[in-house]
């Protein structure tokens, strides 16, 4: 039997930092991964190398007539016949390419990654439809597919449940200690009886900071002297987006001691801020599972998060999370900061039970049995 071999079709650099680490976990199984970006006709290859598929000599606007008239060449000579092809960020733009795309193979998978459904208009859903209709199987998270079966309704036998992983998971969970924490806050220059808030995990307005950050205006002088924010806009940032600079000029005004990540981070820095962190605030206006809400549970954090976001799944798990409303979530939140060790306390075992779910190394081979459920017996 030949090596199968996974063409992943995804923007390239990676939207999600899941991707290179699932491709990762994929190789160590001695599984041949590739990567097509057929909108900037970019391709990632078994080496890891980022090839630029449109030649040098076209720049700008020539460019995006080269993309637009040889795009379909590029698909035909990228995606070979026996690729198990895995559309990963399922924009409706596929759509008019997927018949062409199931010419060169039929073993198509869509991993849809919860914002390209949930943030869709509902004209775009009916585009995007024919992706899943094409798809042999369909790719989510457990805690979204009620909202993707109530959109996409006859696509319900197709679904097989798994998510991506997080590396930073699994580092967290092998780094985590009182002592390393209290090491770390020291780098970070944090005072040691201060309760750390994480709030979001990038720039987008979609996280909507500033809504918290309103909030805390009602709050008095001893709370404030308790707090320490930490705000993450390494993902998404523009210094001249009047969001950003609202932003920051609130924090700085807010009377609550703060650090702001802006700078791109690496892994192990990734990993030290959730650790010196206490409590995790999640508004952002959608959710699937993404992986810096699993690195917060990791680090044992305890998350604060809106009621409307879809995380019944975690609750399944037996993970402690204090959900509440707009209306209820400022009055919620300080009942946390006074009541910190009971919470803390709730909060303790939840990196434990959620393991199963967010750790590569039982997450790759549900991955691996998709793949070759698709993969075998189809030509």
């Amino acid at each position: 039997m030949n090596k199968m071999r996974v063409n992943i079709l995804t923007p390239i650099p990676f939207w999600h930092p899941g991707t290179q680490e699932l491709i990762n976990g994929l190789r160590e199984n001695n599984i041949e991964v590739v990567c097509l970006d057929i909108w900037e006709l970019k391709s990632f290859d078994q080496n890891n190398r980022v090839h630029n598929l449109i030649p040098s000599v076209f720049k700008g606007f020539s460019a995006k007539i080269y993309r637009n008239v040889f795009r379909r060449k590029v698909i035909k000579k990228h995606i070979h016949e026996n690729d198990i092809v895995d559309i990963q960020w399922c924009g409706y733009y596929y759509s008019k390419y997927i018949d062409l795309i199931k010419k060169q193979s039929n073993k198509i998978i869509a991993s849809p990654f919860g914002s390209d459904v949930l943030r869709a208009t509902k004209e775009e859903r009916k585009i995007q439809k024919k992706i899943f209709n094409t798809a042999l199987a369909i790719v989510l998270g457990r805690n979204w597919a009620d909202t993707f079966i109530s959109y996409f309704p006859e696509a319900q036998e197709k679904l097989r449940f798994n998510q991506f992983g997080s590396a930073r998971f699994d580092m967290i969970n092998e780094l985590w200690s009182l002592e390393r924490k209290r090491k770390l806050r020291k780098k970070y220059q944090i005072p040691e009886h201060k309760i750390v808030v994480t709030l979001g995990y990038s720039a987008n307005p979609l996280q909507q900071h500033l809504l918290f950050m309103e909030m805390l205006k009602q709050a008095d002088s001893e709370i404030k002297k308790k707090l320490f924010l930490i705000v993450p806009l390494t993902y998404g940032l523009n210094k001249n987006d009047p969001y950003y600079i609202n932003l920051k000029k609130t924090i700085a005004e807010s009377g609550i001691e703060f650090l702001l990540f802006e700078k791109r981070l690496s892994d192990m820095e990734l990993c030290e801020s959730k650790i010196i962190s206490d409590i995790t605030v999640s508004l952002q206006t959608t959710d699937t599972q993404s992986s810096s809400i699993k690195e917060a549970f990791a680090a044992k954090n305890i998350l604060m998060a809106g009621d409307w976001l879809p995380y019944e799944f975690y609750e399944e798990l037996g993970i402690f999370i204090k959900r509440s409303s707009l209306e209820n979530f400022y009055a919620d939140f300080i009942e946390i900061v006074k009541n910190f060790d009971d919470y803390y306390q709730k909060s303790e075992d939840n990196s434990n039970k959620l393991e199963a779910f967010a750790s590569w190394k039982l997450i790759v081979p549900r991955f691996i049995d998709v793949y070759k459920e698709i993969g075998y017996g189809r030509n």
